[in-house]
């Protein structure tokens, strides 16, 4: 709902987030719970690769750090899993953005 740029550049972002959704590699989810919660602590990507060892990347107000430390990957899967309780389903955070993107930025 927050603006980033132009009602333009809103846009296209939301819709290319609608777009990247539909890779099979990609989930994208919409948190709605408000207040405090881990996610509010900073963007992460938690990435598996093809041996199926996982590494994160995590950005911070300092700087982004890449690590495959397992107390961090742990501490990051965790909090990923709360993230997913409170999230909407895969489909409906689609429906969502398609609904902000028509209502708000078109």
């Amino acid at each position: 709902y927050r603006p980033v740029g132009t009602s333009e550049t809103t846009r296209e972002q939301l819709e290319h987030l609608v777009e990247v959704s539909m890779l099979p590699n990609v989930t994208v989810q919409v948190v709605l719970a408000s207040g405090e919660h881990d996610g509010n602590m900073g963007a992460f990507v938690v990435a598996t690769m093809d041996d199926r060892s996982e590494v994160a990347y995590v950005e911070t107000a300092i700087r982004a750090i890449t690590t495959d430390d397992p107390t961090d990957l742990s501490m990051l899967t965790r909090t990923l899993i709360a993230l997913r309780s409170r999230a909407l389903t895969e489909d409906m955070s689609r429906d969502l953005i398609r609904k902000v993107i028509q209502e708000r930025w078109t």
